[in-house]
């Protein structure tokens, strides 16, 4: 089981990260206003950050990461997340 929440924790990390990277700073927030507007996914962009923020394995796990995410990038779930995070960071 640890070893499925450490993939999991270390598949998902570039992902926040790169999520958390469009989201307007909290200086920019204000009480009286509508919630600033997130920087839309661009897959392009997300995959070309994996080089330098890719999963970071205990493991030692070796594998094609810019295929399998391109591939996750293109599903359901993975609009499902977004969607999720969108809303988590309007609501905050």
């Amino acid at each position: 089981r640890r070893f499925f929440l450490e993939l999991t924790q270390s598949f998902i990390i570039p992902l926040e990260r790169y999520f958390t990277s469009l989201l307007p700073l909290r200086k920019y927030y204000q009480a009286n206003r509508e919630p600033p507007i997130i920087k839309e996914f661009e897959n392009e962009e997300f995959l070309k950050t994996l080089d330098q923020y890719g999963p970071q394995l205990t493991s030692g796990l070796k594998g094609d990461w810019k295929e399998l995410y391109k591939h996750f990038l293109s599903t359901p779930n993975f609009r499902l997340w977004l969607s999720h995070r969108r809303l988590e960071a309007n609501a905050k």
